[in-house]
């Protein structure tokens, strides 16, 4: 590339040292002030006309350059459009939007019943059930899980002897156990020891009770501590009677301990009797009173229960007591069965150790208290067997 500057021809490489020097000279004035003559004398021009022509052939050569990178950029663009839009390229089409057919509504649904078989399967049907099958499943009541088991030969007379008050004499408890049995022990619940004393009772093969202390007329007689009495609020007397149903474990049930006035009020006793069924409990009326309606209100709770035959030691004398005893087996021949209530009197007790090894001998049946209760098949009267008392 040449450039004429008047009537000299200056070279692209002349141009291009010029450029440089102009360059690359300093901004601030040298210590000559001005560019040697040296140099413009070898290029054969006058100063002005180099300074002309160097400003020109500048301005030339950057707008040379612009438009060769403008050419370059705009085919860059112009190769990359042809790269990305090819269209049939391998043979495939450009891909369209199709939109979808409408969707056809599903078909009714139809039920089809198939027609009876020839031959009839056999089913199955349960049998009818009493009770609800969901229902728990009802535990032992406590009189039949804590009841000594016998064996009884058929028609045996039965006689259940029921010894009251145990548990305040220990001597009298020891004598009482050495009897060939079974008996059965009515532990007041004030007495200590309960725990050791009726599992001694009970090792020795005898039944337990509960002896439930009851208001008795007059004032003479104390039934002891939280005995129930009439006078008491029903909170109360429910207080005290689950204190005394929790003295010791074990029992089959319960009988009064005095309670002649008590067991004449159908309210309490009716409470009294509601828990003693709520806890799987038999009852013993022990018969202190002739106007008693505590076996009457038991068999209207079909509660398991019995009443007292014969007192046994009302009078205190060995001679009265084998005479009630006499009584009581003839009661048990007659009927089947009798319960007679006597106390651990050393004069009851020589009485038992005496006579009943006898009485055994000759097929009276010594049972628990608890094989004869719900035996309603007689009814003995109180003027047959003895006056009522209020000691038991």
């Amino acid at each position: 590339m040449a450039a004429v500057v008047g009537l000299e021809t200056v070279s692209g490489r002349d141009i291009h040292d010029v450029t440089r020097v102009r360059r690359s000279a300093d901004p601030q004035p040298s210590s000559t002030g001005t560019v040697t003559s040296r140099r413009r004398q070898g290029l054969g021009l006058a100063p002005a006309a180099i300074e002309d022509d160097v400003d020109d052939t500048s301005d030339s050569w950057r707008r040379s350059r612009l438009a060769l990178w403008s050419v370059i950029g705009c085919g860059v663009l112009l190769a990359l459009g042809l790269i990305l839009w090819q269209p049939g390229r391998d043979g495939d089409a450009v891909a369209e939007v199709v939109p979808l057919p409408p969707v056809a509504p599903s078909p009714p649904l139809v039920i089809v019943t198939p027609e009876p078989a020839t031959e009839s399967l056999p089913v199955f049907v349960p049998e009818a059930q009493s009770e609800d099958l969901n229902a728990p499943v009802a535990e032992t009541p406590a009189w039949q899980k804590y009841a000594v088991k016998i064996a009884l030969a058929p028609g045996a007379a039965k006689l259940a002897i029921i010894l009251d008050d145990m548990g305040l004499d220990r001597q009298a408890l020891t004598r009482a156990a050495a009897i060939d049995g079974p008996l059965t022990f009515s532990f007041l619940p004030y007495a200590r020891s309960l725990a050791r004393l009726t599992a001694y009772a009970r090792s020795r093969g005898h039944e337990l009770m509960l002896h439930l202390p009851m208001e008795p007329h007059g004032d003479r007689a104390d039934p002891g501590p939280n005995a129930l009495l009439v006078g008491l609020g029903r909170t109360e007397l429910a207080k005290r009677l689950d204190w005394n149903l929790a003295r010791f474990e074990g029992y089959v049930g319960i009988n009064n301990h005095m309670g002649s006035r008590f067991t004449e009020d159908s309210d309490a006793m009716g409470l009294v009797l509601g828990e003693v069924k709520r806890r799987g409990l038999l009852f013993v009326d022990s018969r202190t009173t002739d106007a008693t309606v505590a076996d009457r209100l038991a068999a209207r709770l079909n509660l398991p229960h019995r009443a007292r035959d014969i007192f046994l030691d009302n009078e205190r004398s060995y001679g009265a007591i084998q005479q009630q005893l006499r009584k009581a087996v003839e009661i048990a021949r007659k009927h089947g069965s009798a319960i007679a209530i006597g106390h651990p009197y050393g004069e009851t007790l020589a009485v038992l150790e005496e006579d009943l090894p006898r009485y055994t001998a000759q097929g009276i049946a010594l049972v628990p208290v608890s094989a004869l209760v719900g035996n309603t098949d007689r009814a003995v009267t109180l003027a047959a067997n003895g006056r009522p008392g209020t000691t038991p």
